[in-house]
């Protein structure tokens, strides 16, 4: 609770710290939600991402004024997981976060490229590329 306080004081001090919180934390919440699937975990990550963008210089924290760059910074600020993909083929792999969300949401979301792309504020090409990472992983290779 401390930790949420000592947050907050941050969000005041700062204006443009503050101005990305109260346009986006709601938004970004949803987010987070709908990634890790457990309302604390990401209330928690939300304090967490918040922390990280207090200690941005202010021109880094003015670009996060953009939602897709808030979206991208987010997606790369939570911690790595150590997926194991057993139950899914048989297929054992270590993914970055980024590389689980894209995978997840072409293979389990049926999502395409294109609206990943726009979900993660990246070009189509980009989130190719990440999915083909992905595939060499899980495949053993450690060369894309």
């Amino acid at each position: 609770m401390l930790e949420l306080e000592q947050e907050r004081k941050k969000i005041r001090e700062n204006p443009d710290l503050q101005a990305i919180y109260n346009r986006y934390s709601g938004m970004l919440l949803g987010y987070l939600t709908e990634i890790v699937k457990d309302n604390r975990k990401a209330e928690d990550h939300l304090v967490n991402i918040f922390s990280e963008i207090s200690k941005l210089p202010p021109q880094q924290i003015q670009q996060l004024f953009n939602w897709n760059r808030l979206r991208r910074f987010t997606l790369l600020q939570l911690p790595p997981q150590n997926t194991i993909l057993s139950g899914r083929g048989g297929v054992h792999a270590v993914l970055s976060n980024e590389q689980q969300y894209v995978f997840d949401s072409v293979y389990y979301s049926n999502l395409s490229l294109a609206e990943i792309a726009e979900r993660i504020g990246q070009r189509e090409e980009t989130v190719r590329k990440i999915l083909k990472e992905a595939f060499n992983l899980m495949k053993g290779k450690s060369e894309y």
